[in-house]
C-alpha cells in the first residue's frame, strides 16, 4: 500500500503512469483492463486494479496462515487423543 502511495504521489502525469504500470505489471495485473475507449490509460482504474490485487494477496496469505495453523492444531489434538487411548488402554 505504502508504496501505491508513493508512486500516486509522483507530480509528473507521464512518469506517474509508467511507473505504476510497471508495478501493475511486477504484480500480474492486466493493464488492457484499465484502457479507456479511445485507448487511453486510466489512472483511476489502473490503481484500482492494484489495489485490488493487493488486497487478494494479503487475503491469501491469511487463509494460508489459517490453514496452517488449524492443520497443526488438528494434529496436536489427534495426537493427544491417541496418547489418552493408549494409556487408557494401559489401565483397563
Amino acid at each position: 500500500m505504502k508504496q501505491l502511495e508513493e508512486l500516486l504521489a509522483i507530480p509528473d502525469r507521464k512518469e506517474r503512469q509508467q511507473a505504476l504500470l510497471e508495478y501493475a505489471r511486477t504484480l500480474k495485473v492486466d493493464p488492457q483492463k484499465a484502457r479507456k475507449e479511445g485507448g487511453d490509460l486510466s489512472e483511476d482504474r489502473l490503481t484500482v486494479l492494484i489495489y485490488d490485487a493487493l488486497q487478494s494477496r494479503k487475503m491469501a496469505k491469511f487463509q494460508v496462515t489459517g490453514l496452517l495453523i488449524g492443520g497443526a492444531l488438528m494434529l496436536i489434538v489427534g495426537l493427544i487423543m491417541i496418547f489418552l487411548a493408549v494409556q487408557m488402554k494401559t489401565i483397563f
